[in-house]
């Protein structure tokens, strides 16, 4: 008796598999069967499928914790803007916005000391800053004294790092909303194969009466 083998387009595998070259052999691909686009067996479809699916998750795996570390590096900036807009905020009104005008970080108070109050906490501005992974440098202070136009160009910095970092993260989701459908669409390629393979036993089985 021969083996029954599947139509492609019966169950909707041509487009799930595009990617994978045709007419692969054991040994090229140590693989344990050989297909082509036309038909296969149920046997070598539900390796197809597990093989895609297994795939699909490796890959959905992968985004995930690529989007789980972007979300993390946007709210470490975001975290950087509000300081830097806190240490802007303060030196507007305490110099008038002058761009050019220096300032020492210890003229932030009367008694010398660098404490700055953010979101109704207080800690010295170097603890500010060393928390979100900034140096004084990447603040736009130098030797202790900085600018509003230094403090500016800065808070750009850190802006176009969220920008970009935004950017990355919506395209990351948009290829894990494909990688997801096209999940589902592998399990329903399962579910109709099993299907054609229930229709296949049967009219083997009425042949034989």
């Amino acid at each position: 008796m021969s083996t029954p083998t599947i139509n492609l387009a019966d169950v909707g595998i041509g487009s799930l598999f595009a990617r994978i070259p045709p007419a692969r052999t054991a040994e090229a691909s140590n693989e344990p069967f050989i297909y082509d686009a036309v038909a296969l067996t149920p046997e070598m479809i539900l390796a197809l499928v597990r093989r895609r699916l297994a795939r699909a998750d490796d890959q959905i795996t992968t985004i995930m914790d690529t989007i789980d570390r972007s979300t993390r590096r946007g709210e470490l900036y975001a975290r950087r803007q509000e300081i830097l807009l806190a240490l802007r905020t303060r030196m507007q009104a305490d110099y008038g916005g002058q761009p050019n005008e220096e300032f020492s970080v210890e003229e932030f108070n009367d008694d010398g000391s660098d404490m700055v109050t953010i979101s109704g906490e207080t800690k010295p501005l170097h603890e500010w800053l060393e928390g979100v992974g900034l140096t004084w440098a990447d603040a736009g202070i130098q030797d202790g004294k900085t600018t509003l136009a230094s403090l500016e160009d800065a808070l750009e910095t850190v802006k176009q790092a969220s920008r970009t970092e935004a950017s990355g993260s919506e395209m990351n989701m948009l290829q894990l909303q494909q990688l997801m459908q096209q999940r589902s669409q592998i399990i329903q390629l399962g579910t109709n194969l099993s299907k054609k393979i229930a229709e296949g036993e049967s009219a083997i089985v009425n042949n034989l009466r």
